[in-house]
């Protein structure tokens, strides 16, 4: 991969806890880490995983790379927004070395 090829702009968003409800559960709420976080996408084909009632559901997994700089962190967790969706980041991969990539992979959420 070249640094030319990473043209999408996306935003990565982090979880921060803010309080508590009325019920004492954590109140969250994403916070922009990185806007615009240039990187190329290869989006995979929808996966199989376990979930509804025929034991089968689909999810869209993407992968995304991005230039190493230091100070870089991709958490899981994380919140990827690209293209109208919302992605919640899975794996972190940082590479170091002659590539200097950063790669992760994310599974867009349900619009729900």
């Amino acid at each position: 991969m070249r640094l030319g090829q990473l043209t999408t702009p996306v935003e990565v968003k982090r979880a921060t806890v803010t309080g508590t409800d009325a019920y004492g559960h954590a109140v969250i709420t994403y916070a922009t880490e990185y806007s615009p976080l240039m990187v190329a996408i290869v989006e995979a084909p929808q996966a199989m995983v376990d979930g509804d009632a025929d034991g089968r559901s689909r999810r869209t997994v993407a992968k995304f790379a991005a230039a190493w700089v230091p100070g870089l962190s991709i958490q899981p967790r994380d919140r990827i927004e690209w293209d109208g969706d919302t992605y919640e980041v899975e794996t972190f991969f940082n590479q170091l070395g002659l590539s200097k990539f950063a790669e992760f992979t994310a599974v867009r959420l349900d619009r729900g």
